[in-house]
């Protein structure tokens, strides 16, 4: 998975699921420790928390065909201690999933959206893609949080759309695919990202009840200098249009890119642009300065 950098902030991928994810993590803890002072994870992710070192940051989706959507937001996280401590994006989100602490972080992001959602609520209602540990699914009291913090706030479960990566979503264990759909079952979405890179990637559509799905980067980049990597693009956009899945293309940044992924048939890309939510929701309120 990438990493997107903007303006000095750093956004990291998820950690690997299961085993590997988790062996990062130990093995990133002894760094951690002495470079940030993380010698109790439970205590400095309770501090983080506390202190809003965790900053949410937005990045919204463009619409490539006149019938799409544009008021997907993909949520995007950053950590400050990573920058002050100059560690590699995504290290500590590897050692709070060694040590089960993922599922928390996650709510607390699911919380943190809705309370900026309340505020600037206007007459645009974005959707928000929101990442997912398979942690936090398998966590017994991850579905009731969500339900309830949607009902404290009183919006549409569907704003919310949980977001796997394609790997996660293949290698998901039952207790998290019961999650999962009981997540779709309160009327929010499911994304799958990094999507299209294994022949066994389409039966996932309808096995977990996909309602976004976001084509791998690396694929669409191929798609416009390989005409078999664009046929592959193309199928995968007609058959989530035949399921009434929208298609986004994770990676479009030339104009060239973006006709030969709206030709294909996908509704729509990543924009480039990368700022905090709250900047992202008044411009959607009242539109731009």
């Amino acid at each position: 998975m990438s990493i997107t950098v903007d303006a000095g902030a750093s956004f990291a991928p998820r950690p690997g699921s299961g085993a590997s994810g988790a062996a990062r993590g130990a093995f990133l803890m002894p760094l951690v420790a002495s470079g940030a002072g993380w010698h109790d994870p439970v205590e400095r992710l309770d501090r983080a928390l506390s202190s809003d070192d965790f900053v949410l940051h937005a990045r919204r989706v463009q619409p490539l065909a006149r019938s799409a959507p544009s008021t997907h937001i993909e949520v995007l996280l950053r950590f400050s201690d990573e920058e002050r401590s100059h560690l590699p994006p995504g290290t500590f989100l590897a050692v709070l999933e060694a040590n089960g602490l993922m599922a928390r972080l996650d709510e607390w992001v699911v919380a943190k959206v809705l309370y900026w959602r309340a505020l600037f609520a206007g007459n645009s209602e974005p959707v928000f893609i929101v990442r997912v540990s398979p942690s936090a699914l398998r966590r017994p009291g991850f579905v009731a949080a969500v339900k309830a913090e949607i009902a404290r706030y009183d919006v549409p479960a569907a704003l919310f759309c949980f977001e796997l990566a394609e790997e996660e979503a293949l290698a998901l264990e039952p207790v998290e695919r019961d999650a999962l759909a009981a997540v779709r079952g309160l009327g929010c979405g499911v994304s799958i990202g990094s999507f299209g890179q294994r022949p066994e990637s389409l039966r996932l559509l309808q096995q977990l009840q996909a309602t976004v799905v976001k084509i791998d980067s690396e694929l669409g980049r191929r798609a416009t200098a390989d005409l078999s990597h664009a046929a592959r693009v193309g199928a995968i956009a007609r058959a989530c249009r035949t399921m009434g899945i929208l298609s986004i293309a994770e990676s479009a940044e030339t104009a060239q890119s973006r006709k030969v992924l709206a030709s294909a048939g996908v509704d729509c890309a990543q924009g480039p642009a990368v700022r905090p939510i709250v900047e992202e929701l008044v411009e959607l309120t009242h539109g731009p300065a």
